[in-house]
């Protein structure tokens, strides 16, 4: 059933015989739903393989496409999400149906008209990988207060490393930490600039697939070398949209079968390894919560309702401040519960909570830039951030400092009490929890009068010690 909202006027959500509405990006968007009939082609069947490579493989590096497609994904019609699909599923790609696989070299994260990365390299260090670079200022289009992004990502396990708000255009140098790995792991990195207000960045730059060994035979400071093809890649202008893409195709008409095909078609990813290995315990475990498996046979909407709701209650305050605008016939929490069941589960009956992508707020004030996270004397947590150039302090200063904290390891909130302004940069709070706790980090920022909120900003992970 369809409904009008807000009046005869407002938008149309829902189904409605064969017409569909919904909001995609503020913009109201009604659409057919199409019917396919007889056999699909070999060709339709590669588009369609394409298509769910590049859309499972986007939606875990959606923190990094936020920022990289920031200035060229049309607001209103794409998102960054679907813009990165629109390209990389063009050439980002190799392979013949049904045999196709992702071809990580090609593959594009950023897009701007800031000046890319200039003689970047990476090498393996004892925390993770060192990042390095030019500063090249006298470039045309380069500013100082540039930040550099770091993308690694992991085809076997299909899990990403991000770095989104990294060390500054002039630091020349970056650590992408990394966990420890029990046997031999492929990483293709990447890495791009961004603007200080986050409104632009630079084409992204891939750094090569890399080999971290165990570790305990990993030597400190390995150096890798960026192989040759991406030096040619980096010739190529693999920018070029596809437009078509954005018309009424049948992607769009079929989006559960795409679903299914995606599932299937993720998995020659795997191919691109030619060792397999499971991953350690880890003091970070990058981002995911251990498999959730219900067996209950209830639509996979309702299993992951059942795994986002006891989550989200425990931030109820947090969350009737971080979604109190929009639409006022529903709850802020059913919006939250509502984005989060869409950006932070992954799975069809076993699911994954990946914790970096929950998100407690949604609004367009400014966010924090540069955060850093740093744990003191066992449970004493330290976060600090920046403010871009282009702000003003004597409006923004003042607003408060929403904190998130959740004890993954006990499954339960982890209160932090904080009075702490934007302008004062850092904020300093003593934790309750036991040593090897994994606590989850997040902020958001609220206007004095309460009226206007930042989007959440995740700040990553510590263990108390």
């Amino acid at each position: 059933m369809a409904k009008l909202p807000h009046g005869i006027n407002g938008p149309f959500i829902g189904k409605s015989g064969n017409l569909v509405g919904y909001m995609l990006n503020g913009v109201n968007v009604i659409r057919e739903i199409g019917q396919y009939h007889g056999e699909r082609t070999d060709y339709q069947k590669a588009n369609q393989q394409r298509f769910g490579l590049i859309s499972s493989l986007s939606t875990k590096i959606q923190e990094f496409l936020r920022f990289g497609f920031q200035s060229v994904a049309e607001p209103g019609k794409q998102g960054p999400k679907n813009y990165s699909v629109s390209i990389n599923k063009e050439v980002a790609v190799k392979g013949k149906y049904p045999k196709q696989k992702t071809d990580f070299k090609k593959l594009v994260v950023a897009q701007g008209t800031i000046p890319a990365p200039a003689k970047a390299a990476v090498k393996v260090v004892k925390n993770g990988l060192e990042f390095t670079w030019k500063a090249n200022l006298q470039e045309e289009g380069a500013d100082k207060t540039d930040q550099i992004m770091l993308l690694a990502y992991l085809p076997k396990s299909k899990r990403a490393i991000i770095m989104s708000s990294g060390a500054r255009r002039t630091a020349e140098k970056e650590i992408l930490e990394l966990p420890e790995f029990n046997k031999e792991t492929s990483i293709h990195t990447y890495m791009a600039y961004v603007s200080d207000d986050r409104l632009n960045a630079s084409n992204s730059v891939y750094m090569g697939k890399i080999i971290i060994q165990p570790a305990l035979e990993q030597q400190e400071d390995q150096p890798v070398e960026i192989i040759e093809d991406v030096l040619e890649v980096a010739k190529e202008n693999p920018l070029e949209t596809n437009e078509a893409f954005f018309q009424d195709t049948e992607e769009e008409k079929r989006s559960e079968e795409l679903q299914q095909t995606a599932g299937e078609a993720t998995d020659n990813e795997a191919l691109e390894e030619e060792k397999t290995f499971t991953l350690a315990p880890e003091k970070y475990d990058q981002g995911f919560s251990e498999l959730i498996h219900f067996g209950s046979g209830r639509q996979p909407y309702t299993e992951r309702m059942q795994i986002i709701s006891p989550l989200l209650s425990r931030y109820k305050d947090e969350i009737n401040l971080g979604f109190q605008h929009g639409n006022r016939n529903t709850t802020p929490m059913n919006k939250a519960v509502k984005r989060n069941i869409t950006d932070a589960i992954d799975g069809d009956g076993v699911y994954n909570l990946y914790y970096p992508a929950l998100v407690f707020s949604s609004g367009k004030r400014e966010p924090a830039w540069a955060t850093k996270l740093s744990l003191a004397s066992g449970n004493e947590l330290t976060i600090r951030w920046d403010v871009p150039k282009t702000a003003k302090m004597s409006v923004i200063g003042n607003d408060d400092a929403i904190f998130i904290l959740y004890n993954s390891t006990k499954k339960r909130k982890c209160d932090g009490y904080s009075f702490a302004k934007r302008k004062d940069l850092s904020e300093t709070m003593t934790m309750k929890g036991d040593p090897g706790d994994i606590i989850y980090c997040w902020m958001f920022f609220v206007s004095p009068d309460k009226k206007i909120v930042s989007d959440t900003d995740y700040l990553g992970c510590v263990e108390i010690v």
